[in-house]
């Protein structure tokens, strides 16, 4: 897979002994093509990480609403099911009086 901004070739340049000074192997052009190369590269890294940053908020957030939700239900259930059993239990002597009225009329 190519760049999208099209092939870029590098080359480097060895000198081994006296120190040799050529003035054409870095044209001017070629360095602003670089700097805009890096500066396109950091300005993308720095919003990817934003992106990322604010992705790991989310799912933090998600998971806190997640939490909060599945612990008010689970609360909910068991006040729902005590209001149950006081119900039935309530019904169940209201009926045992009628019962026990009817028996002795």
């Amino acid at each position: 897979p190519g760049s999208r901004y099209g092939e870029k070739v590098v080359t480097f340049a060895l000198n081994v002994g006296k120190r040799k000074i050529h003035k054409l192997h870095v044209k001017g052009d070629h360095l602003v093509r670089l700097a805009n190369t890096v500066h396109e590269s950091r300005r993308t890294l720095h919003e990817l990480e934003g992106e990322a940053h604010f992705l790991q908020e989310r799912t933090r957030r998600h998971m806190l609403i997640q939490d909060s939700t599945e612990f008010r239900v689970a609360w909910y259930t068991v006040f729902e099911s005590l209001f149950m059993f006081a119900i039935t239990i309530g019904q169940i002597v209201y009926v045992q009086r009628l019962i026990n009225q009817r028996a002795w009329v």
